[in-house]
C-alpha cells in the first residue's frame, strides 16, 4: 500500500470526515453507531472506547499497525474488524467505502457482561481481542440492519437500534472476547448493609423483592448482593425472604381476623391460592388449619 503522510494522532472518531448518519446527540441508551463515507486516508487514532468496523459497501485496501503489529488485505462488503480500547493504532484505507462504526465504552459491554451471566468486572475479565478481519456473518448482518434503520428513520427507530446495539454486544461477548474467572475473593456483605437489607426486606414484604431490586436498595450489584448475602446466612435472598413472609403470615393468622386474602396481599402474593400453596409448602399445613389450631 502506498505510504501516506500522517498526521499527529487524535481520537479516533475525530479523525474521520462528518458522519451521514449516527445515533449520537438523541439520548438514546446503546453504544454510538455510526454511518461514514470513506475515501483513501490515513490516521493514527487513539482509542479510549472499544471500536467494531463493518464495510457496508466497496472495495478497499486495509492497512493496520498496533505496537509493531502489522496487517494488511483487500477489504470487501461484510468485512469487520475489532479494535479494543487501548494503545494507539494506525489505520491506512484505500478505496472508497461506506462503513459503520460501533464505539462501545469498556464500562457498557462489562454491563452487557453483567446482565447476560450475573458476573461483574470483578468476577471476571472480559478481553475483547484485536481482530483485523473478524469472520462474523452475523455482526455484517446486524450492521446492515442498523445502517437501513439509521438511513430510514421509521416510527420506533430507537427500540429497533437499542435491541440491535445489544445483539452485537451479546455477539461481541460469545465470540470476540475472552472471559477468565477472578482469582480474588468475593467482596462480602458488611454487617451494616446486611441490617439495612434485612430491614428493607422486612419492611417490603407486600412488594415484589427481586433480588437486583434488593441489592439496589443496599448500593450493591445482584451478583455481588446474592452471593456475599447467602454467604452471611446461609440462605438465598429469595429463600430469606420467602421464611419472613410466612413469619408475617403465621403472625397475621394467629393475631388478626384478616381474610387469606387480604393476608396474601400484605405478604406479597397475587392472589389467596397462591398464598395457600405457598404456606402449605412450608408449613406442612394449610393457612385456614394453621389459623384454627390451638
Amino acid at each position: 500500500m502506498n505510504q501516506l503522510a500522517l498526521p499527529p494522532p487524535k481520537p479516533f472518531r475525530q479523525a474521520l470526515p462528518p458522519a451521514l448518519a449516527t445515533t449520537r446527540g438523541r439520548g438514546w441508551s446503546c453504544p454510538s453507531a455510526d454511518i461514514y463515507a470513506l475515501g483513501s486516508h490515513a490516521f493514527v487514532g487513539l482509542h479510549h472506547e472499544h471500536v467494531v468496523c463493518v464495510q457496508l459497501s466497496g472495495e478497499s485496501r486495509l492497512y493496520q499497525e498496533r505496537e509493531g503489529h502489522e496487517q494488511e488485505e483487500d477489504a470487501a462488503p461484510g468485512h469487520v474488524s475489532v479494535t479494543p480500547a487501548g494503545p494507539p493504532k494506525t489505520w491506512r484505507r484505500c478505496g472508497d467505502a461506506f462503513v459503520l462504526v460501533f464505539s462501545i465504552a469498556p464500562a457498557h459491554l462489562a454491563g452487557t457482561l453483567e446482565r447476560a451471566t450475573g458476573r461483574t468486572s470483578a468476577h471476571a475479565n472480559v478481553r475483547l481481542r484485536d481482530e483485523f478481519h473478524a469472520e462474523d456473518p452475523r455482526i455484517a448482518e446486524l450492521a446492515r440492519s442498523l445502517w437501513r434503520e439509521l438511513a430510514r428513520d421509521r416510527l420506533g427507530a430507537r427500540l429497533y437500534v437499542e435491541a440491535t446495539a445489544d445483539q452485537i454486544l451479546l455477539q461481541l461477548l460469545r465470540e470476540h472476547c475472552e472471559l477468565e474467572a477472578s482469582r480474588s475473593a468475593p467482596v462480602p456483605i458488611s454487617p451494616h448493609k446486611l441490617r439495612l437489607a434485612k430491614a428493607f426486606i422486612q419492611e417490603n414484604l407486600a412488594e415484589e423483592l427481586a433480588v437486583d431490586y434488593i441489592a439496589r436498595a443496599v448500593g450493591m450489584s445482584p451478583f455481588h448482593f446474592a452471593h456475599a448475602f447467602r454467604a452471611a446466612t446461609g440462605v438465598p435472598p429469595h429463600r430469606y425472604v420467602m421464611l419472613r413472609r410466612m413469619e408475617r403470615a403465621k403472625a397475621l393468622l394467629r393475631g388478626s381476623e384478616l381474610t387469606l386474602t387480604e393476608i396474601a396481599q400484605r405478604v406479597g402474593y397475587s392472589s389467596a391460592s397462591h398464598f395457600s400453596v405457598g404456606f402449605r409448602k412450608l408449613a406442612q399445613v394449610t393457612p385456614s388449619d394453621y389459623r384454627k389450631a390451638p
